[in-house]
This record gives C-alpha cells, structure tokens and sequence, in this order.
C-alpha cells in the first residue's frame, strides 16, 4: 500500500492547490509564484515557534541560550531533511530534470520541502492540528539535544568544565 502526503500529515486539504504548490520544486514551476518558497517561509517560522514554544513550557530549568541551541539543532537543515527524508515526503515532490542525483535529492531541497508542508498545514488545518505534526516528529530531536548538555558545542562545554576544576582557563 502507498502512503499519500495525506495519510503523513493526517489531513485531507481543503485546497489541493495549496498542497501541490507545497511539494512543487522552483526547477518544476513556470513561475516563482508557483513554487514552495513561500510556503517554505511561513512553515520555517512555524516550525521555530512550537519548538521554542515546546521548549519553553516543557523545560522550566533551562536558561535562553540552552533553549537556543535546542532549537538551532531541531529546525536545522539537516534535522528537517532527515525528517522529510524518514516520513517519505521527499519522495512525492515535483522536481525539475537534474534534481534527484539517483534517488536521492539534495538535502536543502527535503528540508524546504518539509517547512513548506508545515506551511501548508498550518493554512488549512490549522496552528493546532500542525504543532500536533511538527512535536509529533521532531520531539525525539529536541529529547535528544535537551540531553546533550553541550548541544555539539565542545569548546563551551571544554570552557564550563575548565572554569569549574581548573585555577586557569584554556587558552585558544
């Protein structure tokens, strides 16, 4: 059995046009207008507002910059490519000749891909029913970087332990 976008975002659109523009490549358009960067601007913003919204009202104890470097990590290119990737929307895209290099397409087009759906949710289903989509698949993320205390940053975490045990600071 096949899944459809539908089936992923657990919604049927009002307007198909919307969802199509949504999975549609600028190199498969004939205009601009036609294509899912603008969605793909409204979806990001979206996107960073529940994870920070998430963040806050679930992590009491963290200060602004942990918060920060959550959420840098969550919404990243590479986070919403291995999200779009793992659900199968990278592969229901309209894309022009030349953009899938065997049957992989490029990461920055599967994480547009992936903001503009949630943009495309959050016009016709709403802000509820998208945070609902969006923690749904980006919560094991934000698990994993909220155990992390460094969130990949070494030379802070090399800082913070150097000023806790040592009479000196690293010099870099």
């Amino acid at each position: 059995m096949t899944t459809s976008v539908s089936d992923i975002l657990q919604h049927r659109f009002a307007d198909a046009a919307l969802l199509e523009r949504a999975l549609t490549h600028a190199s498969h358009a004939d205009t601009r207008c036609e294509c899912n960067e603008r969605l793909e601007f409204l979806g990001d913003s979206v996107l960073g507002m529940t994870v920070c919204e998430h963040l806050f009202r679930s992590y009491p104890d963290l200060q602004e910059g942990a918060m920060t470097k959550i959420k840098s990590t969550v919404v990243s290119r590479r986070t919403c490519a291995l999200i779009a990737n793992d659900i199968g929307l990278s592969n229901m895209l309209n894309l022009g000749k030349g953009m899938r290099s065997g049957t992989r397409i490029p990461s920055s087009v599967a994480a547009a891909a992936f903001e503009s759906v949630i943009g495309a949710l959050y016009l016709d289903a709403g802000l509820e029913h998208t945070q609902r989509f969006i923690l749904d698949h980006v919560q094991p993320y934000i698990d994993a970087a909220a155990e992390s205390a460094h969130q990949g940053n070494y030379k802070s975490l090399l800082q913070q332990i150097a000023q806790q045990y040592l009479p000196w600071v690293p010099d870099y």
